[in-house]
């Protein structure tokens, strides 16, 4: 990947046998126009695929690795950054990738504690055990959680991207966010077996009871049943 404060990003494939192919195709026009200054990759959804955050001197860019050389914009998922540098590690201790990143117009620093993602969940789930689902957003919002074995990514604007299969998704009921900012749910695996080797897709929306129509979609996590 390539791009500078003067330069659009551009991203080449390698072919093997030291040969590059360059191709943004797949790529937002967003993600084009950031004019990188930093960008770093990092599984910030933990679903085992590389992501990408740009930030530049035109605006910053949050892409979600889909899978198949395919990316969602997600970068309503970010405070906005103006980033000069910026750097990714678990400063918490948490299991979540926190942001560290050095703010352009004043040369400050500032940490986000990993609040772009809103819900984790583990990558395998064991038929006939449990599971443990967490919920992450500010203290006070709502957050709708939603379950689906299919895809189906719908652009919701600025409200983010939603990638499940609302025809054949299950909604749970709404939950409260402590001042924690994290709610754990724990679900029960049914015994199935027809289920082993099933991919489970989570998503969640969070809304916020104070402001109308304050409506953002989360990240999206799976779970394997083995």
């Amino acid at each position: 990947m390539f791009g500078n404060e003067f330069a659009p990003t551009e991203i080449h494939w390698g072919l093997g046998n030291r040969r590059f192919v360059e191709d943004t195709s797949m790529f937002p026009p967003t993600a084009l126009n950031v004019w990188m200054s930093a960008a770093r990759l990092v599984d910030f959804d933990q679903d085992g695929d590389l992501d990408l955050l740009q930030s530049g001197f035109r605006a910053e860019c949050l892409l979600e690795n889909l899978g198949g050389r395919r990316f969602a914009d997600v970068t309503h998922l970010l405070e906005p950054l103006l980033t000069a540098s910026l750097v990714f590690a678990d400063f918490d201790h948490d299991g979540d990738q926190d942001l560290l990143h050095r703010i352009r117009q004043t040369n400050d620093s500032q940490l986000s504690m990993a609040l772009f993602r809103h819900t984790w969940a583990p990558r395998s789930a064991t038929l006939g055990s449990s599971m443990t689902l967490e919920l992450h957003a500010p203290p006070g919002r709502f957050v709708l959680l939603s379950a689906s074995s299919t895809l189906a990514t719908i652009d919701l604007g600025s409200r983010g991207i939603w990638q499940l299969d609302f025809a054949r998704s299950v909604q749970f009921p709404s939950v409260t966010i402590p001042a924690t900012r994290r709610r754990d749910i724990v679900l029960a695996v049914p015994s199935d077996p027809a289920l082993r080797g099933v991919d489970l897709h989570w998503q969640a929306i969070e809304i916020d009871p104070g402001v109308v129509d304050a409506v953002r979609v989360g990240n999206r996590a799976t779970t394997r049943f083995q």
